[in-house]
């Protein structure tokens, strides 16, 4: 199908448009061959949707999701988003300091959320395949940051045989989050090309990283 809004070729079931990030309305049910409605619900859950669910989930939902995490991803998520954003001010102060502090409390939200949601579709790859029942060992913090830092090691070759739909679902959530942070940072889009694209490479870098901390976290799973 095309998204309505930038008229590019998107998944069929993609939520949300990985090229402008516009959010896609589907029908609830599918014509068949035949001309009968099919339920929604009897369509096998995409990744996109999935992602969406954990992404949007609130309350008993998300305490159920946080159950299946350990607390030292979660302190490392945090850690790689203080760190990273820091790193990233540092390194282009020239540009940023000119810009309202708004726009570096944009900045920093959106690359914690690049860090959480690259974490979450790790999560949510592991439900579609293994279901949500799994344990975890214990963990010591510093024994899954070396193992965070061996899986990045190795991230070249396994964004070479990416499967297709973590491939789309990782391009939604960065056109998504790129197009949340320019539409609340307008002043943003006065700056260079090259800059924006440095932002954009920013965010996607640390949903990798992200990611990365549930392949690490996955070696604890009983």
């Amino acid at each position: 199908m095309f998204c309505e809004n930038c008229g590019k070729q998107i998944l069929e079931e993609s939520k949300f448009c990985k090229f402008c990030g516009f959010g896609v309305v589907k029908d609830s049910a599918e014509t068949s061959d035949n001309g009968k409605q099919v339920a929604a619900k009897n369509k096998p859950i995409s990744m996109w949707d999935k992602f969406a669910e954990i992404y949007d989930s609130k309350g008993d939902e998300r305490a159920k999701y946080n159950n299946l995490s350990s607390n030292e991803a979660w302190e490392l998520i945090n850690r790689i988003g203080k760190n990273t954003f820091e790193s990233f001010i540092e390194e282009n102060k020239e540009q940023l300091n000119k810009q309202p502090y708004k726009v570096l409390e944009n900045l920093e939200s959106t690359i914690k959320y690049a860090v959480i949601g690259g974490y979450w579709l790790w999560m949510t790859e592991n439900i579609l395949k293994n279901g949500d029942n799994w344990k975890l060992k214990p963990i010591i913090l510093d024994n899954i940051i070396k193992e965070w830092t061996e899986s990045i090691k190795g991230l070249s070759e396994f964004l070479k045989e990416l499967p297709q739909d973590l491939d789309s679902a990782i391009g939604g959530y960065q056109n998504f989050k790129v197009n949340s942070f320019l539409e609340n940072s307008p002043s943003v889009k006065e700056l260079p090309t090259e800059f924006i694209d440095k932002i954009k490479f920013e965010i996607l870098s640390k949903i990798l990283w992200g990611y990365m901390i549930g392949v690490a976290e996955s070696k604890y799973i009983a």
